[in-house]
């Protein structure tokens, strides 16, 4: 017996003897494990979309003539909860109050079902004569309550003017 027989017998029972072949099978399952859990989180944050959907029938609105001076925005709400809305509302309000008005700018929904989704008319005009309000864009926020959440959005509206 040496005198280096005893700690080469230490060294061997201290060292793992890892065989690639062993654990082949036990990391391609926590490999594909772990990209099913990526994959669903791409596919819920893909397919769980903004709860408000905007667009003008006319965008840009010309009001240099004096035939045309509103435009109508169609917005459509959906229920991101799990359960049924009841008495949701929706407003719409210019940022530009002196320039743009919305008639009859807030709306209530009486009940919107889980999942689904409803579109809304609101008529945005000119509140002042062509002639005193500037070309360019403007700003229109959307807040839709369901229950104690807010959501919002904003929206452009180009105006073409004398």
């Amino acid at each position: 017996m040496g005198i280096y027989d005893k700690e080469v017998k230490e060294k061997k029972a201290l060292s793992l003897n890892l065989n690639l072949k062993q654990l082949k099978y036990p990391l391609a399952i926590i490999i594909i494990a772990a990209l099913i859990v990526v994959i669903y989180f791409l596919v819920i944050g893909f397919t769980k979309s903004d709860p408000v959907q905007a667009n003008f029938s006319s965008n840009p609105l010309d009001i240099s003539s004096n035939s045309k001076n509103d435009t109508l925005l169609s917005v459509t709400v959906w229920n991101p909860l799990d359960e049924d809305l009841f008495n949701a509302t929706i407003e719409v309000k210019p940022i530009d109050e002196k320039s743009l008005r919305v008639l009859e700018s807030k709306q209530t929904l009486n009940v919107l079902g889980k999942g689904e989704s409803k579109t809304l008319k609101f008529v945005v005009e000119a509140n002042a004569p062509a002639k005193e309000i500037a070309s360019g864009n403007y700003e229109i926020e959307i807040k839709f309550t369901a229950g104690e959440k807010v959501y919002s959005k904003r929206v452009t509206l180009t105006v073409k003017s004398i």
